[in-house]
């Protein structure tokens, strides 16, 4: 649903269950942007928690690189928690 919030958001996938990708896809919804007129966007990859294969290849240079074809002026991936201190310390409270 469309709407006019400041900072709205999507929640899109980069997934598969069972052999089938789920929708709407990540790849797909960064080369709408540009069409729906976002010109900056933050991707966020809630499932994971430390940098690895898919965040740094996968996020931070194939996803770029589409980006940048689909001509998004301003798309970034939020840091993850590595080993911050305060992750580090709840983990060890739990």
């Amino acid at each position: 649903k469309e709407h006019s919030l400041k900072n709205c958001f999507r929640v899109v996938w980069q997934s598969r269950i069972n052999g089938k990708w789920l929708t709407p896809s990540l790849v797909d919804t960064v080369k709408q942007l540009p069409k729906m007129k976002w010109e900056h966007a933050i991707v966020s990859p809630l499932g994971f928690t430390s940098d690895h294969i898919e965040t740094l290849h996968e996020l931070d240079i194939e996803l770029m690189e589409i980006a940048k074809e689909a001509r998004v002026k301003n798309l970034q991936r939020a840091r993850s928690l590595n080993d911050e201190p305060d992750f580090v310390g709840s983990l060890a409270d739990i």
